[in-house]
């Protein structure tokens, strides 16, 4: 079928689903923009968030292998797989409609459900999801393939095949420029969603998780198996030689411009359309850079950005790569950004934290820094370019990959709140960073080098992961010295305004 068959089709379905959302549960919170979008952040110190794909829970020390929703409902943001949405033992109870069961707790939360971006497309999966899977594959490249007269899927430079990535072989490359296939991923992606019969009960989400929305280099250069060479029985390629992406390859130079160009171009579209319908997207862009910032602050989607203050199990980070970090935070005027820092360095719970939940977090990273002592460095810098009157950000830290994230005391504002920001974070003398809040300040030393630091006014106590919940234990002090990569906050001396209930 014509693409134009195709979407003349189902405009008539397309409109009468639009007016199911508001009798499906509230499907979505209206995102009338970061300062003024209704957000369970308002009472958070720290405004945290979760990322759970596959098999939750497995082997993190979670009793019963399961998530629990009561948890997932404490966090200000859930990036959840596409099956989690369902009923599955992976919720504790498998609760039929998890989505719901947790908005239901917490109706501000913005729950986001993974998709892939256009570029790629799963072509092995068994199930249907939205726009993916097996039964789609299948029907898309009888009506789209390569030498059809509208084609979504990428030919090899090389032989002209069908390319199958070698980093994840279950993703088939597709034209991420053609705009026919852009349209199709929006709106059948919606419709399997939010429609009449949704492939994936969505009611109650918030909006999508998009990955794979880099800028840079297609796929960061990676090259493809020619589908013809892929074996399917064992899973690999019998080709040793590259293929690439025609589109964006020619004469072994990638044509980064064109991809950047329609990367932002799917962006916006995938951002009004779904804005027009009351639901968020926000976008795996890996490394945030400030021009995609800017971009961002005019189309209004948000992002991930994957490689946060931590740099993806990469530890310390460099300070020019730490400050672009808080410089990314403080200048995202218009849209959120979820700072992930992820110490496992990989999908997969760090080795520490096979079945031993948050009593991994005393394993040491670096030299004599506990996973603890990272987690404070990672939040005090967000909390240097966080304002939670423009709610510009979410703070993510897991030790678990993406298999589990704990809500911890640290977040919970009953324990740790200093309330208002009272200006902008201000660079000392020596390199550390520091932010004057109502009940006092955070700092955080992002250098190499032990930093002395005096308290701006009066005294205060200095906090960290062992004394935080009992601040009365820590002396107040005029000064103190902060070690390297080092965070911490520091309570006015006579202020009991750290709890906020």
């Amino acid at each position: 079928m014509a693409a134009g068959r195709m979407h003349g089709a189902r405009i008539a379905a397309l409109a009468a689903a639009a007016a199911l959302i508001a009798s499906c549960g509230g499907s979505a919170l209206v995102d009338t923009g970061p300062g003024t979008s209704p957000s369970p952040r308002t009472g958070a110190f720290v405004p945290a968030g979760a990322v759970l794909y596959g098999s939750i829970a497995q082997n993190t020390g979670r009793p019963g292998n399961c998530y629990p929703v009561e948890e997932a409902a404490r966090f200000a943001l859930l990036d959840l797989s596409m099956h989690l949405a369902r009923r599955t033992s992976r919720w504790c109870g498998s609760p039929d409609r998890p989505v719901q069961a947790i908005r239901a707790l917490n109706p501000d939360s913005w729950v986001l459900l993974y998709r892939m971006a256009p570029a790629e497309l799963n072509w092995v999966g068994s199930d249907r999801f939205p726009v993916s899977g097996r039964p789609y594959y299948q029907e898309l490249r009888q009506s789209h393939g390569i030498g059809s007269q509208d084609p979504w899927f990428a030919p090899g430079e090389r032989t002209g095949d069908y390319l199958v990535s070698r980093w994840y072989p279950q993703y088939m490359a597709m034209e991420l420029g053609n705009p026919s296939w852009r349209r199709y991923w929006t709106e059948q992606g919606w419709q399997d969603m939010w429609g009449p019969n949704p492939v994936v009960d969505a009611r109650g989400a918030s909006g999508i998780f998009v990955d794979g929305a880099v800028i840079g280099p297609p796929y960061s250069g990676a090259a493809f198996c020619p589908l013809s060479s892929w074996d399917t029985q064992n899973f690999r390629c019998l080709d040793s030689t590259p293929d690439y992406l025609a589109t964006y390859r020619a004469g072994g130079t990638w044509n980064t411009q064109l991809w950047r160009q329609h990367m932002l171009d799917f962006v916006r579209e995938a951002v009004a359309w779904h804005a027009a319908r009351g639901l968020k997207m926000m976008f795996n862009v890996w490394k945030l850079s400030s021009d995609y910032a800017t971009f961002m602050n005019q189309v209004g989607g948000h992002v991930m950005e994957e490689a946060g203050f931590v740099d993806f199990g990469r530890f310390p980070p460099t300070t020019s790569y730490w400050l672009s970090r808080l410089n990314n935070l403080r200048s995202a005027t218009g849209f959120s950004i979820l700072s992930t820092n992820n110490l496992s360095g990989s999908g997969d719970p760090h080795p520490a934290c096979r079945d031993r939940g948050t009593e991994c977090m005393d394993t040491i990273i670096w030299r004599d820094m506990r996973a603890w002592d990272v987690l404070w460095f990672a939040m005090t810098s967000f909390l240097l370019g966080y304002d939670p009157q423009r709610q510009n950000g979410f703070f993510h830290l897991t030790m678990w990959g993406y298999r589990d994230t704990y809500w911890l005391d640290e977040y919970d504002p009953r324990y740790l709140h200093l309330g208002r920001p009272l200006g902008e974070a201000q660079q000392l003398s020596g390199g550390a960073w520091i932010r004057e809040f109502e009940d006092g300040w955070v700092a955080t030393n992002p250098t190499g080098s032990p930093v002395e630091i005096t308290v701006p006014r009066g005294q205060a106590r200095v906090l960290g992961h062992d004394n935080f919940k009992n601040p009365a234990s820590a002396p107040a002090v005029d000064r103190f010295t902060l070690q390297p990569y080092r965070g911490v906050v520091l309570l006015r001396a006579g202020a009991s305004g750290n709890r906020r209930r």
